[in-house]
């Protein structure tokens, strides 16, 4: 496959950068929006008044690209500060660039998250499942599921919307936030210190899933034979379909620093903080028809991969 125009926005972040890195190593051609770029874009005129017309005035989208992959947002830690200040950047950020995309014609793929279905899950949830909008972050980046799916219906906007669970991976910078992500935190943890420290109920849940979904998803996305694949499933859940608690992330990285490296991790946890939290399940079903070599990829390979690149 010939090379494509791609632009990345939050190629500075944890996985703009991660995605970033994997398509330039695939000879595509990428163009990037990191932090400055936007901060310039959210000051201009004609953004604060949403007016798309002049969407040309940045330079950067004064282009053609093959897909455009909005990776770019305001995280939970900062969300949670200023709903107005999250909507700006999750929300209103997101319907400035489908309006471009819109105009173009160009394919959309937004990153969202399973946060929007709520903090206490339990059960089994669908792309078609209520949402439970708990936090400034779930709240905004719903938001922007819903601009998106309006521009779908009334203007045929091209989009994906990829609701990712817990992306565990290695970040590409040392000093990126990705780092401070529980899954990534654990496995650093254990390298520097042997000890982990899980500082919550261990038993709660959550959706782990490895950074190689995405990238391969994204493979699978490019080499599709016609972009009618578009025209359905916009709301795709990234999951592994199954959860994993707290302690037992932490038990799988202790496992592989004793077997592959010979270390002895302690984990340490405040059993005062321990309660009984449901089972859940996020369904992955629309991926693995889309990605039929998906089960081969494990959080537990993942897990095992960064654990063995400290040594």
């Amino acid at each position: 496959m010939a090379g494509l125009k791609i632009l990345i926005t939050g190629a500075n972040g944890f996985l703009g950068g991660c995605i970033y890195k994997y398509l330039k190593s695939k000879n595509h051609l990428i163009d990037v929006l990191v932090r400055n770029d936007i901060n310039q874009i959210l000051k201009k005129i004609d953004f604060k008044i949403n007016n798309f017309k002049n969407i040309d005035c940045i330079p950067v989208l004064n282009k053609r690209y093959d897909y455009i992959i909005h990776a770019a947002a305001m995280p939970q830690n900062e969300a949670k500060k200023s709903y107005e200040k999250a909507r700006l950047v999750n929300t209103q950020l997101t319907d400035y660039l489908a309006a471009y995309c819109q105009i173009k014609n160009i394919p959309l793929i937004f990153l969202s998250t399973v946060q929007v279905y709520g903090s206490n899950l339990s059960g089994n949830y669908t792309e078609e499942s209520p949402t439970d909008l708990s936090s400034n972050y779930a709240f905004t980046k719903r938001e922007a599921e819903l601009k998106l799916i309006d521009r779908v219906n009334k203007f045929s906007l091209k989009t994906k919307i990829l609701r990712l669970g817990n992306i565990v991976g290695r970040p590409i910078l040392n000093e990126s936030s990705g780092w401070d992500l529980f899954a990534n935190k654990t496995i650093l943890d254990a390298y520097n210190s042997k000890k982990i420290f899980i500082k919550n109920n261990p038993y709660l849940r959550r959706c782990f899933l490895s950074i190689d979904v995405l990238l391969n998803f994204l493979d699978n996305l490019f080499n599709f034979s016609s972009q009618n694949c578009f025209e359905m499933n916009h709301v795709i859940n990234l999951t592994s379909g199954n959860s994993k608690s707290l302690i037992e992330f932490a038990d799988c990285v202790k496992h592989y620093n004793k077997i592959c490296i010979g270390n002895n991790v302690e984990i340490i946890i405040n059993e005062n903080l321990i309660e009984d939290v449901p089972s859940f399940t996020i369904s992955n079903q629309i991926l693995k028809d889309f990605m039929p070599d998906l089960k081969i990829i494990k959080v537990e390979s993942k897990i095992k991969e960064m654990v063995c690149s400290f040594y």
